[in-house]
């Protein structure tokens, strides 16, 4: 366990600046986003006044917020804009989960709030973030996104369809959907967040699986991290040799434990890759 404070929903995790060394997530519903830097221990957090899918670190400086009525830019002095308005949701719907592109877009997932199959949308913010575009769907709760090293492949969960889904990818556009891995057991519990090392393997948190399973270029699962709490929840590299793991997780009803929510840091002999810095 590397952070004791307890989420209602951690999720989310990116990694910034000097030697990648600073940390932030998100408390979904706990409106929240925390910080903490790898080498000094230092940290912090600040309130939202809506549920956050994610926070995105900025190039410049600030973050992204994927507030219920973002997405919003955060400068680095802590003033809030409002972006392009979201799409139109007929549903309770929020932001889940978001990661940007090679290109500098912005993909993000939604969900609705009572999780209605097939109710929510994947979407695409410009580099600019003047523009947003729907592309894909029919999605339940999006989730685990991610490149590969080589940019030619992105990588895409539907949480309730136990898939991880791969496309082409070219000119900021998906094609040639598939299913790469599929759990075969309820007791594997629930693909959710992901991150992708620089050898072009997946780390996949699982929900109620209570691990993260290292997934290789070839779609079989070669390591499994075990954690104490049931629901794992994403995953992120960070730290000067991108080789620490920064895994979140989430209170569960089911099966409490006492470290729910809190997120947790794992020494790997993999180099990550980088969080990607949204350029404006």
């Amino acid at each position: 366990m590397w952070d004791e404070r307890k989420c209602l929903l951690g999720e989310g995790p990116v990694s910034f600046g000097e030697k990648n060394s600073n940390v932030a997530w998100v408390d979904i519903t706990g409106r929240k986003v925390l910080h903490k830097n790898l080498t000094t221990g230092v940290s912090g957090e600040f309130s939202t006044t809506e549920d956050i899918g994610f926070v995105i670190p900025r190039a410049h400086g600030g973050f992204i917020l994927g507030t219920l009525n973002g997405p919003s830019a955060q400068s680095s002095d802590g003033q809030i804009t409002s972006m392009v308005e979201r799409a139109h949701w007929p549903i309770p719907t929020r932001w889940n989960d978001a990661k940007v592109s090679p290109d500098g877009d912005l993909w993000l997932g939604s969900m609705s709030y009572e999780m209605v199959p097939g109710a929510s949308a994947l979407f695409r913010l410009d580099r600019n973030g003047k523009k947003i575009d729907t592309m894909l769907t029919g999605t339940t709760i999006s989730n685990g996104m991610g490149w590969s090293p080589d940019s030619s492949t992105y990588y895409f969960i539907d949480t309730p369809t136990r898939s991880v889904d791969a496309f082409d990818y070219a000119h900021r556009e998906i094609s040639n959907r598939r299913s790469i891995w599929k759990s075969t057991h309820e007791s594997d519990g629930f693909p959710d967040g992901a991150c992708v090392d620089s050898g072009g393997a997946l780390w996949v948190a699982f929900w109620n699986g209570g691990c993260v399973r290292r997934i290789d270029p070839h779609y079989g699962v070669i390591e499994i991290i075990e954690l104490p709490v049931k629901n794992v929840t994403s995953c992120a590299f960070a730290g000067e040799n991108l080789s620490t793991l920064i895994i979140t997780t989430a209170e569960s009803k089911e099966s409490p434990h006492e470290l729910d929510g809190m997120t947790f840091a794992v020494e790997t002999e993999i180099e990550g890759l980088k969080t990607q810095l949204f350029p404006s």
